[in-house]
């Protein structure tokens, strides 16, 4: 069953967006209150001068109540190996700041995020509509065509300011708009829930190369114990924590232990 369900992920989520559309998800009023980095008026993402990145995380874990936590690498865990590789100038080397020479969507401005799993769009248009601003460029990406077709047909969506496109971040190489080292902010927000655990160190791992030296992933996710998780039906459940919906698609709930160990 595990595998059916991994094999079919996509064309779950396909059906889920085909019969939802843009009506399950409300826009998310709390997104500049958690992750206050997103209002650039107010946030480090203008301090070019950071040389160290970090992940700023908050999450429903044991609780509806969501703390950030900034965390830095140390051995044998999930930030260690984040935190290594973020801080990145030997990574981010002269064969990789040449890349950034070519032309790609959004080279013209200083400051790139990208959402991964965008869904219908309710982040990536709160974010356009609050930052008006010329040199913010917004990539959003997601498993689902058919999400992907619905931000691109939203009224709101401008090419100038914004790309959508399809990609499976499960997968060794990613098909993406932007060269390594190029993104200021990676969204994570109850996304990597749906991702097998067995994959998702290697989704952290391919995130990391394309952020810049003092670059953010921001992460919430579903919290253990959360009643989504208590009102699964016995049967319900793949693995430890890992779930099957009605509807076919996939929820992880992490404990700060699977949060912080790989």
């Amino acid at each position: 069953m595990l595998e059916k369900y991994e094999n079919e992920a996509s064309d779950f989520w396909n059906k889920f967006y085909e019969i939802h559309q843009n009506r399950f998800f409300k826009n998310r009023r709390w997104l500049f209150t958690e992750f206050p980095e997103l209002a650039l008026e107010n946030t480090i993402l203008s301090e070019k001068t950071n040389a160290h990145s970090k992940i700023r995380e908050t999450s429903n874990v044991e609780s509806r109540i969501c703390r950030p936590l900034v965390i830095r690498g140390g051995k044998e865990k999930l930030e260690a190996v984040i935190g290594q590789n973020l801080e990145s100038e030997k990574y981010c080397s002269s064969e990789k700041v040449d890349e950034m020479n070519r032309p790609f969507p959004g080279a013209e401005v200083s400051t790139r995020i990208l959402e991964v799993g965008c869904g219908a769009g309710n982040t990536v248009f709160p974010i356009l509509e609050l930052n008006n601003s010329q040199d913010l460029f917004v990539y959003c990406c997601d498993f689902s065509d058919v999400a992907v077709s619905l931000v691109k047909s939203n009224e709101k969506y401008d090419p100038a300011k914004c790309y959508a496109f399809s990609c499976d971040v499960t997968a060794h190489t990613w098909l993406v708009p932007f060269p390594e080292c190029s993104l200021d902010v990676v969204l994570l927000i109850f996304v990597l829930s749906a991702i097998h655990p067995e994959k998702m160190q290697q989704v952290i791992n391919t995130i990391v190369r394309y952020l810049k030296p003092g670059g953010l992933v921001l992460f919430r996710d579903y919290g253990r114990h959360d009643m989504a998780e208590l009102r699964f039906r016995p049967g319900s459940c793949l693995q430890d924590s890992f779930y099957v919906r009605g509807d076919g698609t996939r929820v992880y709930f992490f404990t700060p232990g699977k949060m912080l160990s790989s």
